[in-house]
């Protein structure tokens, strides 16, 4: 209506949770203390390439931090090959990154969240993400950066906490805050 756009031509299709994810027959885990969880689409804007550098600046404080990273590789023509390819090669020579560098079918989306003691989603740039939703059905706390509509739907202190999207230190910072 502020826009100028006229209301009833207008429709919203609301995510909701992703609870969905839990209808599969999926192993599930006990949590895994101090393990972080990256999930989805492996590509440059969602932040894969900061993962060893959290690890670093967190492993002072919480010596056996670790992380899951669970995702298909982005196959658009407009995605920097040789920097997709570091970024891989980075989290797989990582010894304390377990990487699962494929499409991850439904079935084995339970199997992730239940492990994982928080979800991460150390973002550039997004609108929205099916991430939070997945981890709000797993009751998986989320630290997330503020970009697009992330911020908006992170509930903080209750689902998780929202970081400033150009500062690893303050990804860093919330997670630690989460995990203490």
């Amino acid at each position: 209506d502020k826009a100028g756009y006229p209301t009833n031509k207008i429709t919203v299709f609301p995510h909701g949770i992703y609870d969905f994810f839990q209808d599969y027959d999926y192993k599930e885990y006990s949590v895994e203390p101090n393990t972080l969880l990256f999930f989805g689409t492996i590509r440059p804007t969602k932040g894969f390439d900061r993962i060893p550098e959290i690890l670093d600046i967190l492993e002072d404080e919480i010596p056996d931090i670790s992380a899951i990273v669970a995702g298909g590789a982005a196959t658009s023509t407009f995605v920097d090959q040789n920097r997709f390819q570091n970024t891989i090669n980075s989290l797989r020579d990582n010894s304390r990154i377990e990487l699962h560098d494929r499409y991850i079918p439904n079935e084995e989306v339970g199997e992730f969240f239940t492990r994982a003691s928080l979800a991460v989603l150390p973002y550039y740039d997004a609108t929205d993400s099916g991430v939070i939703k997945t981890a709000y059905a797993f009751d998986t706390p989320i630290v997330a950066t503020n970009v697009g509509n992330i911020g908006r739907a992170i509930n903080l202190d209750e689902t998780g906490l929202v970081a400033d999207p150009k500062s690893v230190r303050d990804i860093s910072s919330k997670i630690s805050v989460l995990l203490n």
